[in-house]
Protein backbone atom coordinates (compact mmCIF):
# COMPACT_ATOMS: atom_id res chain seq x y z
CA UNK A 1 0.00 0.00 0.00
CA UNK A 2 1.22 3.70 -0.91
CA UNK A 3 2.02 5.32 2.08
CA UNK A 4 0.11 8.70 2.45
CA UNK A 5 1.64 12.00 1.40
CA UNK A 6 3.92 10.39 -0.74
CA UNK A 7 3.70 11.36 -4.64
CA UNK A 8 5.76 9.90 -7.35
CA UNK A 9 7.73 12.58 -8.54
CA UNK A 10 9.24 12.79 -11.75
CA UNK A 11 13.04 12.64 -11.78
CA UNK A 12 14.97 15.54 -12.93
CA UNK A 13 16.26 13.73 -16.65
CA UNK A 14 12.94 12.66 -17.05
CA UNK A 15 11.97 16.10 -16.75
CA UNK A 16 14.44 17.07 -19.16
CA UNK A 17 13.11 14.02 -21.97
CA UNK A 18 9.67 15.42 -20.96
CA UNK A 19 10.22 19.07 -21.67
CA UNK A 20 12.07 18.71 -25.38
CA UNK A 21 10.31 15.44 -26.66
CA UNK A 22 6.60 15.08 -24.99
CA UNK A 23 4.97 18.29 -25.16
CA UNK A 24 1.52 16.03 -23.75
CA UNK A 25 2.66 15.51 -20.53
CA UNK A 26 3.61 19.01 -19.61
CA UNK A 27 0.42 18.66 -17.48
CA UNK A 28 2.14 15.94 -15.53
CA UNK A 29 4.99 17.70 -14.45
CA UNK A 30 3.52 20.91 -13.94
CA UNK A 31 1.21 19.04 -11.21
CA UNK A 32 4.53 19.03 -9.00
CA UNK A 33 4.21 22.95 -8.25
CA UNK A 34 5.99 26.34 -9.28
CA UNK A 35 8.56 25.29 -6.64
CA UNK A 36 10.21 22.06 -8.57
CA UNK A 37 9.71 24.02 -12.12
CA UNK A 38 11.75 26.92 -10.64
CA UNK A 39 14.20 23.86 -8.82
CA UNK A 40 14.37 21.94 -12.68
CA UNK A 41 15.38 24.85 -14.29
CA UNK A 42 17.96 25.94 -12.16
CA UNK A 43 19.48 22.52 -12.38
CA UNK A 44 19.64 22.51 -15.99
CA UNK A 45 20.94 25.96 -15.94
CA UNK A 46 23.65 24.67 -13.58
CA UNK A 47 24.53 22.13 -16.07
CA UNK A 48 24.72 24.53 -19.24
CA UNK A 49 26.37 26.82 -17.29
CA UNK A 50 28.99 24.77 -15.69
CA UNK A 51 29.56 23.55 -18.80
CA UNK A 52 30.07 27.09 -20.27
CA UNK A 53 32.43 28.15 -17.48
CA UNK A 54 34.58 25.07 -18.09
CA UNK A 55 35.37 26.09 -21.52
CA UNK A 56 35.58 29.59 -20.97
CA UNK A 57 37.98 29.03 -17.61
CA UNK A 58 40.30 26.79 -20.09
CA UNK A 59 40.43 28.98 -22.83
CA UNK A 60 41.23 31.37 -20.22
CA UNK A 61 44.39 28.99 -18.89
CA UNK A 62 45.09 28.83 -22.59
CA UNK A 63 45.72 32.00 -23.45
CA UNK A 64 47.72 33.16 -20.02
CA UNK A 65 49.95 29.97 -20.99
CA UNK A 66 50.60 31.78 -24.43
CA UNK A 67 51.05 35.24 -23.19
CA UNK A 68 53.17 34.09 -20.31
CA UNK A 69 55.55 31.93 -23.22
CA UNK A 70 55.39 34.99 -25.44
CA UNK A 71 56.01 38.13 -22.80
CA UNK A 72 59.29 35.39 -21.06
CA UNK A 73 60.55 35.97 -24.83
CA UNK A 74 59.88 39.44 -25.82
CA UNK A 75 59.93 41.35 -22.15
CA UNK A 76 63.24 43.11 -21.93
CA UNK A 77 65.30 43.00 -18.50
CA UNK A 78 63.54 45.44 -16.31
CA UNK A 79 64.99 46.84 -12.69
CA UNK A 80 62.50 48.74 -10.36
CA UNK A 81 64.17 50.93 -7.60
CA UNK A 82 64.09 54.22 -5.99
CA UNK A 83 60.37 53.82 -7.20
CA UNK A 84 61.89 54.27 -10.82
CA UNK A 85 61.22 51.06 -13.29
CA UNK A 86 63.71 50.71 -15.78
CA UNK A 87 63.78 48.36 -19.06
CA UNK A 88 67.16 47.30 -20.39
CA UNK A 89 66.59 48.56 -23.62
CA UNK A 90 67.44 51.61 -25.45
CA UNK A 91 64.20 52.16 -27.30
CA UNK A 92 60.94 51.55 -27.20
CA UNK A 93 58.88 48.16 -27.38
CA UNK A 94 55.73 47.44 -28.29
CA UNK A 95 54.00 43.87 -28.07
CA UNK A 96 51.16 43.43 -29.87
CA UNK A 97 50.94 39.75 -30.19
CA UNK A 98 47.29 37.92 -30.43
CA UNK A 99 47.91 36.71 -27.31
CA UNK A 100 48.35 39.92 -25.51
CA UNK A 101 45.22 41.23 -26.87
CA UNK A 102 43.68 38.96 -25.93
CA UNK A 103 44.57 39.34 -22.12
CA UNK A 104 44.71 42.73 -22.22
CA UNK A 105 42.33 44.16 -25.09
CA UNK A 106 45.03 46.15 -27.06
CA UNK A 107 48.95 46.22 -26.77
CA UNK A 108 51.85 46.34 -24.15
CA UNK A 109 54.23 49.30 -24.55
CA UNK A 110 57.25 49.48 -22.84
CA UNK A 111 59.13 53.01 -22.88
CA UNK A 112 61.11 53.88 -19.61
CA UNK A 113 62.97 56.63 -21.62
CA UNK A 114 60.62 58.95 -22.91
CA UNK A 115 58.74 61.87 -21.13
CA UNK A 116 55.71 60.31 -19.26
CA UNK A 117 53.97 63.28 -20.38
CA UNK A 118 54.75 63.11 -24.01
CA UNK A 119 54.05 59.44 -24.26
CA UNK A 120 50.54 59.46 -22.52
CA UNK A 121 49.62 62.49 -24.79
CA UNK A 122 50.78 59.95 -27.97
CA UNK A 123 48.87 56.98 -27.00
CA UNK A 124 45.60 58.67 -25.39
CA UNK A 125 45.46 60.27 -28.91
CA UNK A 126 45.91 57.16 -31.13
CA UNK A 127 42.37 55.67 -28.47
CA UNK A 128 44.07 52.49 -29.21
CA UNK A 129 43.46 49.83 -25.81
CA UNK A 130 46.78 50.34 -24.28
CA UNK A 131 49.09 49.14 -21.53
CA UNK A 132 52.06 51.56 -20.76
CA UNK A 133 55.22 50.21 -18.36
CA UNK A 134 56.54 53.46 -18.28
CA UNK A 135 59.78 54.90 -15.84
CA UNK A 136 57.22 56.63 -13.59
CA UNK A 137 53.89 54.54 -13.61
CA UNK A 138 52.21 52.18 -14.54
CA UNK A 139 49.00 53.23 -17.11
CA UNK A 140 46.15 52.17 -18.94
CA UNK A 141 44.81 53.95 -21.15
CA UNK A 142 41.49 52.28 -23.25
CA UNK A 143 40.47 52.72 -27.29
CA UNK A 144 38.26 56.01 -25.41
CA UNK A 145 41.54 57.85 -24.70
CA UNK A 146 40.54 57.63 -21.10
CA UNK A 147 43.75 57.15 -19.00
CA UNK A 148 44.01 55.12 -15.49
CA UNK A 149 47.59 55.68 -13.29
CA UNK A 150 48.84 53.50 -10.99
CA UNK A 151 52.00 53.64 -9.14
CA UNK A 152 54.39 50.30 -9.45
CA UNK A 153 53.62 50.40 -5.52
CA UNK A 154 50.17 49.74 -5.91
CA UNK A 155 50.57 47.07 -8.32
CA UNK A 156 53.20 45.15 -5.99
CA UNK A 157 51.27 45.57 -3.06
CA UNK A 158 47.95 44.56 -4.99
CA UNK A 159 48.94 41.60 -6.84
CA UNK A 160 51.91 40.29 -4.95
CA UNK A 161 50.46 40.98 -1.60
CA UNK A 162 53.71 42.06 -0.41
CA UNK A 163 56.06 45.14 0.35
CA UNK A 164 57.09 47.83 -1.91
CA UNK A 165 60.44 46.40 -2.53
CA UNK A 166 61.21 44.44 -6.43
CA UNK A 167 59.61 44.23 -9.73
CA UNK A 168 61.50 42.64 -12.28
CA UNK A 169 60.49 40.69 -15.43
CA UNK A 170 60.20 37.16 -13.26
CA UNK A 171 57.91 39.18 -10.73
CA UNK A 172 55.64 39.96 -13.70
CA UNK A 173 55.79 36.47 -15.19
CA UNK A 174 54.53 35.40 -11.88
CA UNK A 175 51.54 36.83 -11.95
CA UNK A 176 50.22 34.27 -14.64
CA UNK A 177 51.66 31.30 -12.34
CA UNK A 178 49.07 32.77 -9.93
CA UNK A 179 46.04 32.84 -11.40
CA UNK A 180 43.00 31.49 -9.65
CA UNK A 181 40.83 29.32 -12.04
CA UNK A 182 38.38 27.99 -10.02
CA UNK A 183 38.03 31.33 -8.61
CA UNK A 184 37.15 31.85 -12.29
CA UNK A 185 35.27 28.98 -12.86
CA UNK A 186 32.57 29.95 -10.30
CA UNK A 187 32.26 33.59 -11.20
CA UNK A 188 31.70 32.58 -14.56
CA UNK A 189 28.63 29.61 -13.15
CA UNK A 190 26.95 32.01 -10.74
CA UNK A 191 27.35 35.11 -13.32
CA UNK A 192 25.72 32.61 -16.37
CA UNK A 193 22.70 31.42 -14.13
CA UNK A 194 21.76 34.75 -13.09
CA UNK A 195 21.61 36.15 -16.29
CA UNK A 196 19.61 33.27 -17.98
CA UNK A 197 17.42 32.87 -14.71
CA UNK A 198 16.31 36.86 -15.75
CA UNK A 199 15.71 35.61 -19.19
CA UNK A 200 13.75 32.48 -17.87
CA UNK A 201 11.52 35.28 -15.40
CA UNK A 202 10.89 37.44 -18.55
CA UNK A 203 10.31 35.21 -21.42
CA UNK A 204 7.57 32.49 -19.43
CA UNK A 205 5.60 35.69 -18.51
CA UNK A 206 5.23 36.81 -21.93
CA UNK A 207 4.89 33.63 -23.45
CA UNK A 208 2.54 32.59 -20.83
CA UNK A 209 0.77 36.19 -21.26
CA UNK A 210 0.23 35.15 -24.65
CA UNK A 211 -1.08 31.59 -24.43
CA UNK A 212 -3.35 32.73 -21.64
CA UNK A 213 -5.10 35.23 -24.08
CA UNK A 214 -5.39 33.09 -27.14
CA UNK A 215 -7.26 30.15 -24.64
CA UNK A 216 -9.60 32.92 -23.32
CA UNK A 217 -10.15 33.97 -26.57
CA UNK A 218 -10.78 30.53 -28.17
CA UNK A 219 -12.79 30.16 -24.59
CA UNK A 220 -10.33 27.32 -23.26
CA UNK A 221 -10.46 27.75 -19.38
CA UNK A 222 -6.84 26.81 -18.16
CA UNK A 223 -5.46 29.19 -15.00
CA UNK A 224 -2.74 31.22 -15.79
CA UNK A 225 -0.54 29.91 -13.05
CA UNK A 226 -0.57 26.43 -14.98
CA UNK A 227 0.44 28.20 -17.87
CA UNK A 228 3.53 29.74 -16.06
CA UNK A 229 4.42 26.70 -14.28
CA UNK A 230 4.42 24.59 -17.73
CA UNK A 231 6.16 27.67 -19.94
CA UNK A 232 9.58 27.16 -17.34
CA UNK A 233 9.70 23.42 -18.77
CA UNK A 234 8.90 24.83 -22.80
CA UNK A 235 11.87 27.12 -22.06
CA UNK A 236 14.29 23.97 -21.61
CA UNK A 237 14.66 24.13 -25.23
CA UNK A 238 15.25 28.27 -24.98
CA UNK A 239 18.14 27.97 -22.77
CA UNK A 240 19.94 24.71 -24.63
CA UNK A 241 19.85 26.94 -27.63
CA UNK A 242 21.00 29.96 -26.27
CA UNK A 243 24.10 28.06 -24.37
CA UNK A 244 24.66 26.69 -28.11
CA UNK A 245 24.55 30.19 -29.52
CA UNK A 246 27.68 31.38 -27.66
CA UNK A 247 29.50 29.45 -30.18
CA UNK A 248 28.50 30.71 -33.20
CA UNK A 249 28.80 34.20 -35.04
CA UNK A 250 26.52 37.51 -33.78
CA UNK A 251 24.35 36.89 -37.49
CA UNK A 252 23.16 33.60 -36.73
CA UNK A 253 23.44 33.59 -32.72
CA UNK A 254 20.36 35.85 -32.73
CA UNK A 255 18.11 33.37 -35.50
CA UNK A 256 18.44 30.66 -33.06
CA UNK A 257 17.71 32.85 -30.39
CA UNK A 258 14.61 33.69 -31.90
CA UNK A 259 13.50 30.85 -33.60
CA UNK A 260 13.92 28.85 -29.94
CA UNK A 261 11.90 31.32 -28.91
CA UNK A 262 9.21 30.91 -30.91
CA UNK A 263 9.54 26.83 -30.52
CA UNK A 264 9.08 27.39 -26.75
CA UNK A 265 5.79 29.48 -27.33
CA UNK A 266 4.97 26.09 -29.65
CA UNK A 267 5.35 23.87 -27.34
CA UNK A 268 3.30 25.53 -24.29
CA UNK A 269 0.95 26.01 -26.91
CA UNK A 270 0.73 22.23 -27.52
CA UNK A 271 0.79 21.54 -24.05
CA UNK A 272 -1.81 23.69 -23.20
CA UNK A 273 -4.09 22.28 -25.96
CA UNK A 274 -3.44 18.74 -24.63
CA UNK A 275 -4.29 19.71 -21.11
CA UNK A 276 -7.56 20.84 -22.41
CA UNK A 277 -8.23 17.62 -23.75
CA UNK A 278 -7.94 15.85 -20.00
Amino acid sequence: MEKKGKSNKINFFKKIYISLFKTPKYSEIQKEGIKQALKYIMGVLLILGAIYSGILTYKMSGNANKLKSYLNENLPKLKYENKTLNAEADKRIVLDDNSVKVNFGGQIVIDTITNYDELVEEYKNKKEATVLLTAEKFTTINSEGIVQENTYDDIIKKYLGQEPNTLDKDTLLYLFDNISYSYYFVVYTIAYIMAHLIIVAVLSLIISLIIYLVNKVKKINIKFGTIYTMSIYALTITMIAFFVANFVPVKIKMYIQAASVIASAVYLWFATENSNKL
